[in-house]
């Protein structure tokens, strides 16, 4: 038991079958919408819970698409129209793109009801789950409209993410190294020593997923809204990872790893990271290749602007790392993120 953890309403439970142990849930499962990624309800794990309101979902950045959200919202209003308001609760299950879109449900449906994560990827229990940012995206725009509306209650189940594909555990080493980076050099050290272990002995890897989830908070509590800068640092590796989202269509995970080798790079070449080759090494002992992806000039302008990261001056924000435990947040021009990326071999 970790009681940071359980002080910030996160448990993390060794059986689904726990849950219904809990007051939260079996109290009150006539009053919650249970909104699941359609694939996680038809594992054998997650049948032993059988919740009588449930909304499943296509997981994926469709699902938010502002032009569906609609047709969705009006189910969930007929699916919860006999709960009283102050009874009802949304509960998220699913990833990231479940979370984000229960979530912005939970924040505007009767002008806010009590909401319930349960996250279902390796990286969503340790990233998107947490800090209550909920979003829906615009044509290509990508979490253009959104609130911060925080979970109430968080459960983190093993069995449950023990039974997800091995590529999604892959997907979550990436933002454990990028917290494992901002860390600093014991927590740094600790981790690049088990990475062989991670992918084989979840015993290995549980007692840095609650690190990751700690550390994290640290970040949220400093700066709740994103209005000091202090949780930008979070977003180390992401600039060029949002833009391969949007362009290629990698996995989240597998762009923020790519995204760390630019970063990496980056840092290592303005600011003398020392060791940066090890870190490299270690992304790509991870299943994180350093290989570029070609894509086009006019690709990354668009991204970026999308992404909300380019300013009117050409100007973007882009965290670098000059020390292991020492973000730095520098505005660069655009064509001098251009140069670099073409230094690395990312320019079709």
């Amino acid at each position: 038991m970790n009681s940071y953890l359980e002080a910030k309403g996160i448990s993390i439970l060794p059986q689904i079958e726990n849950l219904l142990q809990l007051p939260d849930i079996h109290r009150d499962i006539d009053n919650q919408l249970w909104i699941v990624d359609e694939k996680v309800a038809k594992l054998s794990t997650f049948s032993k819970v059988s919740p009588p309101h449930m909304y499943l979902v296509s997981s994926g950045e469709k699902l938010k698409d502002i032009d569906q959200f609609p047709q969705h919202i009006k189910k969930v209003i007929h699916l919860t129209e006999t709960i009283a308001t102050r009874k009802l609760k949304i509960v998220a299950v699913g990833g990231g793109s479940v979370g984000d879109f229960a979530g912005f449900i939970a924040s505007i449906l009767r002008r806010g009801v009590e909401l319930i994560h349960i996250p279902t990827t390796w990286l969503a229990c340790i990233d998107s789950a947490h800090g209550g940012k909920t979003a829906l995206n615009v044509e290509s725009y990508k979490n253009q409209i959104g609130t911060f509306y925080p979970a109430r209650k968080i459960f983190i189940i093993k069995d449950l993410l023990e039974s997800q594909p091995s590529e999604l555990k892959t997907d979550a080493y990436a933002e454990l190294f990028k917290i494992a980076l901002l860390k600093g050099e014991t927590w740094i050290q600790d981790f690049l020593k088990d990475i062989p272990s991670l992918s084989t002995k979840n015993q290995v890897l549980w007692p840095y997923i609650q690190h990751a989830i700690e550390a994290k908070y640290f970040y949220i509590e400093a700066d709740p809204k994103e209005a000091l800068g202090i949780r930008t640092e979070l977003n180390l590796g992401h600039t060029l990872a949002h833009i391969l989202e949007n362009t290629c269509g990698l996995r989240h995970g597998q762009a923020v790893g790519k995204g760390l080798h630019f970063a990496i790079a980056w840092s290592s070449q303005k600011y003398n990271l020392q060791n940066a080759e090890n870190l490299h090494q270690a992304l790509e002992a991870m299943g994180h290749s350093r290989q570029p992806i070609k894509i086009k000039e006019k690709q990354i302008q668009a991204g970026l602007a999308r992404d909300k990261k380019l300013s009117d001056r050409d100007m973007l924000r882009f965290i670098f790392l000059p020390s292991i435990g020492k973000a730095k947040i520098d505005d660069v021009s655009f064509r001098e993120f251009m140069v670099f990326a073409t230094e690395q071999g990312w320019l079709l």
